[in-house]
């Protein structure tokens, strides 16, 4: 299994085109991942949705790619008073599954300050939960990246 580290870098942002449920009506960031599971290839699109022209988004979704691209939302996770404003598909921890960490503009209980925080989650095929959630790094967020190789080995 190839190992990844987190490194910050600039900032780099997707689009995509996806059927966007109401009322949002743009998708602002989008991660493509395909693993295998029990013995089947899966092909999801991770994206971000919220307002046309907004900088962070309202609400995070799934959607299962057909054989010819064509999308179906399998989750939709809403308007939990934070902003995701990126999002990455990783592996992290060695299961079939990919992890998806997420940038959020948000405040956390121990920093009531909003700013930018990293979470990552885990993703079962059908809902994303919580795996880690970062309330504070060494020094302010500004962006983040995976990287795979011998660099991130200690």
């Amino acid at each position: 299994m190839a190992a990844f580290c987190l490194l910050a870098v600039f900032q780099v942002a997707a689009a995509g085109k996806e059927l966007i449920p109401a009322p949002y009506q743009s998708v602002i960031a989008h991660a493509d991942a395909v693993y295998a599971m029990n013995g089947n290839e899966h092909r999801v699109r991770f994206c971000i949705l919220g307002d046309a022209g907004a900088s962070h988004g309202r609400a995070i979704a799934a959607y299962r790619l057909g054989p010819n691209g064509e999308p179906r939302r399998i989750y939709l996770d809403r308007d939990r008073g934070c902003c995701p404003w990126k999002i990455l598909v990783c592996e992290l921890d060695g299961d079939p599954e990919p992890e998806i960490a997420v940038g959020m503009y948000k405040a956390t209980r121990f920093f009531p300050e909003p700013a930018n925080r990293l979470f990552i989650f885990d993703w079962n095929g059908r809902f994303i939960f919580p795996k880690w959630l970062g309330s504070r790094l060494t020094s302010p967020l500004e962006d983040f990246a995976f990287i795979r190789g011998e660099a991130c080995r200690s």
